[in-house]
């Protein structure tokens, strides 16, 4: 049985470098990605589209969520979950 179970939800760009990462890690990482493009939408269009996905989590099967993104477009900013993030 893995240690921990997270849920990551990333921008598709870095599909390859994080699937790997998720199959070498001892935790259970479930993972969903988001079109690359994503930023392109503008802050709130971006951060609203991550908002819903955090809240289509399951909290009771996952220990926090994990996000795969960098700066942006600032997209991450007051993202929330009962979950740590």
């Amino acid at each position: 049985m893995p240690a921990h179970r997270y849920y990551l939800i990333a921008c598709e760009i870095m599909f390859r470098e994080l699937s790997y990462c998720a199959s070498r890690s001892p935790n259970l990482v479930d993972t969903t990605f988001l079109p690359k493009g994503l930023h392109d939408t503008g802050e709130k269009k971006m951060s609203s589209r991550l908002q819903e996905t955090i809240d289509r989590v399951d909290a009771s099967r996952y220990e926090a969520i994990l996000l795969g993104y960098g700066l942006c477009n600032n997209g991450i900013r007051g993202l929330h979950s009962s979950l740590p993030l």
